[in-house]
């Protein structure tokens, strides 16, 4: 089953000069058990989604499976007040969600958006992962599946510190966007998500989520929401383009480092831990520096570049960062000095050059600039992507208009006690720091085609 759309073809009657970013035209998909799948708001000639599993395993019921139980049950970890709290481990997938998605689209955003349903306890939190290996509905405790994940952030829910899932902040979201691209080019390593507390004898609580199969209010199955843009034609001053989209990872695309006290360089470290709180070498910051010399960036066009010179444009730029452990929240800067991303430490930016100022815990040092936004996780759901639109600032590195000393990423409170997120040099791929554009790719040139057309009709014999 595929959704199939046509490629509109719009015409723009402006010559010679790149244009102003065209608007894009994004749709949005959202799937939740028992429900019509929408895009853009409007429901599909379509039966009711159905690919949402989900279950739990219970150590309390090693045999029982729950594939149709009304909630995700999670968390739970044996510790000292109540000794019948034993750990649950939930999993949850959206099966066949690729297919919803008309052919050729990419995708640009996704969350995944979950209900509580109560908790029991006290304690600390849970972790939230995703699966790299197959589960069953028919899993239990005593014939569990391989466990098989990667850690993509916390569900926290600290008793004390007033961090209750409960009816305040009942519905809670998570960025997914890099999975369900992945999951979308490779539908056969979708195994969703999976949700689990340390299981290590500390205090933690259970947590429950409503599940696909709850039968009161249904709007509070867990959904999946997608954003994507099909690539269109649209004609540009005589010229065709493409809409298209890139994303781009890895070492030639972005450097980075950590600042770190200890007085080392981090350029190869595969995760980057940004702790300011209860951790030895703080402060500590991210330093990310988008590579232009890259072949996909080398070529974009430069503000004003004539349209005959057949460039493909910059519509948008995302820059994005995947966490493992997460607390609060992030800033991100431009950085005010060139640093070399091989030889940077806190106090040089190349092993001999130092900082301009001294790099410190509850203060922003060596920035350029205001914050470009504070980026949030929600209230107890801390997991996910963390994303800023740095579009003019991209463009700016391509005209040479502005310098490109990259990035700061941190947080400034003296307070960040679980801030930890993947690096450019992480084994997963898909959870590396990444660059998503939207482009205007150039197609053959229309006013070029017309020109050999003309020459030709000019050069015909006349008849006499």
């Amino acid at each position: 089953m595929r959704i199939a759309k046509g490629l509109p073809r719009v015409a723009v009657v402006v010559l010679g000069m790149v244009l102003p970013a065209q608007a894009w035209n994004t749709h949005q998909l959202v799937l939740q058990q028992g429900q019509v799948p929408t895009i853009d708001g409007v429901p599909l000639a379509l039966p009711a989604y159905s690919g949402t599993v989900d279950t739990y395993i219970d150590k309390d019921n090693p045999t029982v499976a729950y594939s149709t139980d009304s909630l995700i049950r999670i968390g739970g970890g044996v510790w000292t007040v109540n000794q019948s709290l034993h750990p649950k481990r939930g999993y949850l997938t959206f099966s066949g969600f690729e297919s919803y998605i008309p052919t050729g689209a990419k995708v640009v955003n996704a969350q995944l958006n979950l209900s509580a349903a109560g908790y029991s306890g006290s304690g600390s939190g849970s972790t939230v992962s995703f699966r790299t290996a197959s589960w069953s509905a028919a899993d239990t405790w005593n014939a569990p599946p391989v466990e098989s994940r990667q850690q993509i952030g916390t569900a926290n829910m600290y008793d004390g510190w007033g961090y209750y899932w409960d009816a305040a902040h009942q519905t809670q979201s998570m960025n997914v966007t890099p999975l369900v691209q992945s999951w979308q080019a490779a539908p056969a390593t979708n195994y969703g998500f999976q949700f689990r507390c340390n299981e290590d004898g500390t205090s933690y609580m259970e947590h429950d989520l409503y599940s696909a199969d709850y039968t009161g209010d249904i709007a509070k199955r867990p959904k999946l929401t997608i954003d994507f843009v099909q690539p269109d034609s649209l004609i540009i001053g005589g010229y065709d383009f493409r809409r298209d989209v890139k994303v781009l990872s890895g070492p030639t695309v972005i450097a980075d480092t950590v600042i770190s006290a200890d007085g080392l360089n981090h350029s190869t470290d595969e995760q980057g831990d940004l702790r300011t709180y209860n951790n030895g070498g703080t402060p500590r910051r991210g330093l990310f520096k988008i590579l232009t010399s890259n072949p996909e960036l080398a070529v974009l066009a430069k503000t004003g570049q004539p349209l005959g010179d057949r460039r493909p444009q910059l519509v948008s730029a995302k820059l994005m960062f995947n966490v493992d452990l997460m607390n609060e929240w992030f800033d991100l800067w431009k950085c005010a000095q060139n640093w070399t991303p091989a030889t940077a430490t806190n106090l040089t930016t190349d092993g001999a050059t130092p900082w301009a100022s001294a790099w410190v815990d509850s203060a922003i040092s060596n920035n350029d600039g205001a914050s470009l936004g504070q980026l949030g996780f929600d209230f107890n759901l801390k997991a996910g992507t963390a994303s800023w639109d740095i579009t003019s600032i991209l463009q700016g590195y391509i005209d040479g208009t502005t310098p490109n000393y990259g990035f700061i990423l941190g947080q400034t409170t003296g307070a960040a006690y679980l801030n930890r997120i993947f690096m450019t040099d992480s084994a997963v791929a898909l959870l590396r720091p990444t660059l998503v554009l939207e482009i205007l790719v150039p197609e053959p040139a229309t006013l070029a085609l017309l020109g050999l057309a003309v020459t030709a009709a000019l050069r015909r014999p006349r008849r006499r």
